[in-house]
């Protein structure tokens, strides 16, 4: 059966508009699709999407209508058919940072592809959820970071001007670069297990650094006592804004749960603050998830203790980064960079 059909199918046993990730994820259950890529999703958006595009520009019906961003119904339903889900009723897409999509986009692709390709690709498969007015130019910047700050380390490698592969796809990839990635994991291990032992006032103060290093301004940590349970509070200079932001930290062990987020968004809308963080050793219920991803609220990131000890690093901050010089053939330096 095809993505179309087995869309369709989908669609009139569920009698309302569904997310393409809905859509696809039934018909991979009920064996009416066979996907050999890696993103049946991405491939269910992309029919559905042309197949409705073709008919606008005075090719065959489509029997599908877009109800909303990712959602889709059947024409045959007409006006007085099922009405979209409310954004609440929605199934929200997990988003990823910018680099875990441009890693599984560049997978995918297999082939190297520029910051506007990846990120193309990314938006259009709902990876990231681009807030910025420049997200092609967020994502260079971000994977040009990565590989100046990481050198071999990093899962990515410049090809040519703006444009990015994969490490793993270079032949014979060296028994250094290996070492490097396996020495960091250990430390990170390390690094983690130090922050699960230090008292509570030496984290809030650790997390306090960290921001400063990372561009945070006014940085201000509020004690023990707390300031409705906020932690720390800064500002960060986004272009002409300047954002102040609420900032609670946990270290623990298990999981935080929907109730954190839950108190934290209370405690901002009585502060003066326009975002929020939660900085955690551990990870995150999906509860918790869910209610920092709720549209039209003041925003929550959530960041896990895996990604704290790389925020570490990357700031120097508990570690003494050694450099060790590793050449590379780069035939494209030859002709400078005017010409890559």
């Amino acid at each position: 059966m095809t993505f179309l059909d087995a869309a369709h199918q989908i669609l009139k046993l569920a009698e309302q508009p569904l997310h393409y990730r809905e859509i696809a994820k039934q018909a991979l259950e009920q064996g009416l699709i066979e996907s050999r890529g890696k993103t049946p999703e991405a491939t269910m958006n992309a029919q559905l999407a042309t197949n409705i595009k073709r008919a606008e520009e005075g090719g065959s019906p489509s029997r599908f209508v877009r109800i909303g961003r990712g959602v889709f119904g059947l024409r045959e339903w007409g006006r007085t058919g099922p009405t979209a889900p409310t954004i609440e009723e929605q199934p929200q897409p997990s988003y990823l940072t910018y680099k875990k999509a441009a890693l599984r986009v560049l997978r995918e692709a297999g082939q190297p592809l520029s910051a506007q390709g990846i990120t193309q690709r990314a938006v259009e498969q709902e990876l990231i959820n681009p807030l910025g007015l420049t997200p092609d130019a967020t994502m260079a910047a971000q994977l040009y970071t990565d590989i100046n700050r990481r050198r071999a380390e990093s899962l990515f490698r410049k090809e040519g001007r703006n444009l990015f592969g994969l490490a793993e796809w270079e032949k014979g990839v060296s028994d250094i670069a290996r070492l490097a990635a396996r020495q960091r994991q250990e430390v990170k291990h390390r690094l983690h297990e130090r922050l699960l032992t230090m008292h509570p006032s030496e984290f809030e103060q650790l997390i306090g650094r960290l921001l400063g290093a990372m561009g945070y301004e006014n940085v201000t940590v509020t004690g023990r006592s707390g300031d409705r349970g906020i932690d720390v509070v800064a500002d960060i200079e986004i272009g002409i804004l300047q954002l102040r932001t609420a900032v609670q930290v946990k270290r623990m062990k298990g999981n935080v749960q929907r109730p954190v987020v839950a108190q934290l968004r209370g405690d901002m809308a009585l502060l003066d603050v326009d975002q929020g963080i939660i900085i955690t050793t551990s990870g995150f219920a999906q509860g918790a998830k869910d209610v920092a991803r709720v549209r039209n609220v003041t925003p929550i990131t959530l960041i896990d203790g895996d990604h704290l000890t790389d925020l570490l690093i990357e700031q120097g901050i508990g570690v003494h980064q050694e450099t060790v010089e590793v050449l590379r053939f780069d035939e494209a330096g030859l002709y400078g960079e005017e010409a890559m």
